[in-house]
């Protein structure tokens, strides 16, 4: 062999390699995240940030090295903001084509890793008169049977799916829990805990209702959840965000805000059967710039991009270094105790916030509302020990759903003594119809008169007896088959996440008041 082509052979091994072992490690995650800012209600006034979060939410997601699909129709005001994205209109059939395709695309990926598909959505979310869940589009509605027909059943055996909703009244995905101020589901709502490869994340409030919030330019618990899967949510800092650890952060941020009217109550549950599935790797993502937050705890700091528009907000409390991801590209502010710090993220390098230099910055004042939510929002630290407790109570108890489902047609004991019945009936008739026959033939052979009428009353009673069980019999047959087509009782029991090993460890539990 030519000399310079075995040294050429070798040069490019390592290339070759490296193509393969990109091959075989390619993202598995996807993602089709949806913003609409318009509703089909002349009731529901029109939202102006659901577009930017949908924008927002994608750049994050495709950052953590999920291959994110966006759909959203920016309007002006985003558009200056991002001006290189192409604007789509959010109509029903678009979003089920592009979800059609993403489930294609998902269901033809290698199965050498574990396949993820995640449906985002901001915007308005309703009640339809027959207490039926649907989501605004431009157009008309996504409902739970699209959901069901698109999403759910044709994943079922594929992949997880994860559901996170950013709308009014989300919670009509969840069977058994609801609003107290809302119409009540309807029967042919869409149970998901009948469906074992989803979970859900979903922004639920005691009023059924979720805002917007100018200072974020977006849906708060679209800020929220964001901060969550950036890092601020990784409790025991192994670069993972769990479901659990997603809760609860969640739950820290919202913990101040006691007015019932502004405080988001977010449900999170994990696909029943991977309840170990991981919502969000910031940690592993060689698309974010980390940045660890090692100040004094507790820490809390606000992440603006360039055009100081706020990135993350996160409250660290005591316990291992948190680091959280940045997007890279560009210039972020960390206020942090009103002072400003300049974190460069380029792509590649790490940050800490005790090598940059900080810059003295006037504090953020407001009024009303907004002082409320800057005093309340992010108010109590997320660590590792508000984790633990908040998941040894609070959110272990969330995840018990109530599963019901009719039983079998042959799980019906009183059918089956009614079936038994009838063939006992039908076989002792036999007997009755056998003994008349063997009574005549015995008539038949006797030449005495008073045996031949004595023979002739045993066919009588035999006959009428037959008669008389083969109707018991079919009666006892007809009510056991009417009893297996119709008494179908139904079967309720609770499910629940079962996780390889316990979120808390039980010595653990007692000690856990502390935040």
């Amino acid at each position: 062999m030519n000399i310079n082509r075995v040294f050429l052979i070798v040069l490019l091994m390592p290339l070759a390699l490296t193509v393969v072992t990109n091959e075989a490690t390619a993202a598995t995650s996807y993602a089709l995240v949806v913003g609409n800012n318009t509703s089909q209600s002349p009731d529901l006034p029109t939202l102006q940030y659901a577009d930017d979060d949908a924008l927002r939410t994608g750049r994050l997601l495709e950052g953590l090295g999920v291959k994110a699909v966006v759909l959203a129709h920016p309007d002006d005001d985003t558009t200056r903001l991002y001006p290189n994205q192409k604007g789509t209109p959010v109509t029903r059939a678009k979003v089920l084509e592009a979800m059609d395709r993403l489930v294609k695309t998902v269901s033809d990926a290698p199965d050498s890793h574990h396949r993820v598909l995640y449906f985002v959505f901001s915007g308005h979310g309703s009640y339809d008169d027959e207490g039926r869940g649907f989501l605004h589009m431009e157009d008309g509605r996504l409902t739970t049977r699209d959901l069901f027909s698109h999403l759910i059943a044709p994943t079922a055996g594929v992949c997880d799916v994860v559901i996170v909703l950013d709308s009014c009244n989300a919670e009509f995905l969840v069977q058994s829990r609801g609003s107290a101020t809302r119409r009540k589901a309807g029967a042919r709502t869409l149970h998901m805990e009948d469906y074992d490869h989803v979970g859900l994340v979903l922004s639920a409030s005691l009023t059924g209702e979720t805002r917007e919030w100018g200072r974020y330019l977006g849906g708060i618990f679209s800020h929220q959840f964001r901060s969550a899967i950036s890092g601020g949510a990784d409790a025991n800092c192994d670069g993972e965000v769990s479901f659990p650890e997603l809760a609860g952060f969640l739950d820290a941020a919202n913990s101040a805000i006691t007015n019932p009217q502004f405080r988001l109550k977010p449900y999170v549950r994990p696909p029943l059967g991977h309840p170990e599935l991981s919502a969000a790797s910031p940690g592993k993502a060689p698309g974010l710039v980390p940045l660890e937050l090692d100040g004094a705890r507790p820490l809390r700091a606000s992440v603006f991009d360039e055009h100081l528009l706020r990135y993350a907000d996160y409250n660290v409390g005591a316990g291992c270094p948190t680091a959280v991801g940045l997007l890279p590209g560009t210039t972020y502010t960390v206020r942090v105790d009103s002072r400003d710090y300049l974190a460069p993220a380029v792509a590649g390098s790490a940050l800490k916030l005790s090598a940059l230099s900080p810059e003295p910055s006037g504090r953020i004042t407001a009024k009303g509302a907004d002082a409320y939510f800057l005093k309340h929002l992010f108010e109590a630290p997320y660590s590792e020990k508000y984790y633990r407790r908040y998941t040894s109570g609070p959110y272990q108890r969330s995840l018990v759903v109530s599963h019901s489902y009719p039983r079998a047609w042959y799980d019906n004991p009183v059918g089956w003594i009614a079936v038994g019945a009838g063939v006992a009936s039908a076989v002792t008739a036999g007997v009755m119809l056998s003994l008349a026959m063997d009574s005549r033939d015995k008539a038949r052979r006797s030449i005495w008169a008073e045996d031949i009428a004595g023979y002739n009353e045993d066919v009588d009673r035999y006959n009428t007896a037959s008669g008389v069980l083969w109707g018991v019999a079919g009666a006892a047959l007809s009510a056991g088959v009417a009893l297996f087509i119709w008494d179908r009782p139904w079967v309720e029991e609770q499910v629940v996440p079962q996780f390889s090993a316990p979120l808390i460890a039980p010595e653990e539990n007692a000690n856990s008041g502390d935040k």
